[in-house]
């Protein structure tokens, strides 16, 4: 008789503490690096000391020219698996 009013009373718990872990959200890890633009990460290595100036301004460059090209070559250049290249020059 005892060994079912125990068993019900920690299904019961079970039963809470599985809905109460489902319903708080868990904390996230890291999430800030997951919408870390281009820029953003390229000078978190220029703070870090990983590349040097020149070659951060080189990348930079390279992103803002990545940036102002239209979306056509964009599309097109991730097509033919060109990375870091603009149309012309990938031909």
């Amino acid at each position: 008789m005892w060994g079912m009013h125990i068993f019900w009373w920690v299904f019961g718990v079970i039963l809470m503490v599985s809905f109460f872990s489902v319903m708080i959200p868990a904390p996230r890890r890291k999430a800030k690096h997951l919408y870390e633009t281009p820029r953003d990460i390229l000078s978190r290595r220029l703070a870090r000391g990983e590349i040097d100036e020149q070659e951060y301004e080189r990348r930079n460059a390279l992103i803002e020219r990545d940036s102002s090209q239209s979306p056509e070559a964009k599309i097109n250049c991730a097509t033919f698996g060109v990375v870091g290249k603009s149309l012309e020059t990938a031909k």
